[in-house]
């Protein structure tokens, strides 16, 4: 199976970690494909010739718009090769790390609409194998709480908001079901950050549990701020 790793071949950190990453993903048999991705200076080209809407200009502001923005381009763009070669391909950023080995053939029949690969990078849902293939349906939330507040310390015996998106869209598969839903709910309602745009009003989302990759977090392009958790992390690693 294909794995496409977003990075940004004109940027000596993002080579880097995304051959880190093509490493990790031989090892467990995927077939590493690099994938140039939109950044910061040709966004604004790029969002207006897809023309693009933005679905809720609230939900942008955790990092630089342009960098946001660019990011779910990145993931778009795969998301209709995805459509376009009608086969399921997993989708990685540049510096996803291989934390569990896991074989292909575990993974090779999944026919729903999105498999997540990766740790979701905040909240403390304790995330229990439930059947004999490793894969969890995610629930519906069905409260009232805020899905979108990261500042919320989430426990395990509080409401499903902290799965309805992915909290991290760095490790995925997707399905050309699941792309042709995605897609289509850009079109019509606009778009969000990559990973917000990834959530269950839209497509039913599973994990492959004990999650086998994490996000390496010792860079950003996109973040203002170093995130609490990463207090050794370059602030802004643009290098051209």
């Amino acid at each position: 199976m294909k794995g496409y790793i977003i990075h940004l071949p004109k940027s000596k950190v993002s080579v880097d970690e995304a051959k880190k990453t093509q490493h990790d993903l031989k090892v467990v048999g995927i077939e590493p494909i690099l994938f140039e991705g939109c950044d910061r200076y040709d966004v604004w080209q790029e969002f207006i010739d897809n023309d693009f809407k933005i679905k809720n200009i609230t939900r942008f502001g955790g990092g630089y718009y342009s960098s946001e923005i660019a990011t779910f381009i990145s993931h778009f763009k795969l998301w209709k090769k995805c459509l376009e070669l009608n086969e399921n391909i997993m989708i990685f950023e540049h510096d996803a790390m291989l934390i569990k080995s896991f074989t292909i053939d575990s993974i090779q029949n999944f026919n729903e609409d999105l498999l997540n690969l990766g740790k979701p990078n905040w909240g403390k849902r304790d995330w229990d194998i439930e059947d004999d293939n490793n894969f969890k349906k995610r629930k519906v939330c069905t409260e009232c709480f805020e899905e979108y507040n990261s500042d919320v310390d989430w426990a395990p015996d509080m409401c499903d908001c902290n799965t309805q998106w992915l909290f991290g869209a760095h490790s995925y598969l997707i399905t050309p079901q699941g792309a042709k839903k995605i897609i289509e709910d850009v079109k019509s309602n606009g778009i969000l950050p990559a990973d917000i745009s990834l959530n269950q009003d839209v497509l039913d989302i599973h994990d492959f549990l004990p999650h086998p990759f994490i996000q390496r977090g010792n860079f950003t392009l996109i973040q203002r701020k170093n995130p609490p958790k990463f207090t050794k992390q370059k602030l802004n690693a643009w290098d051209y």
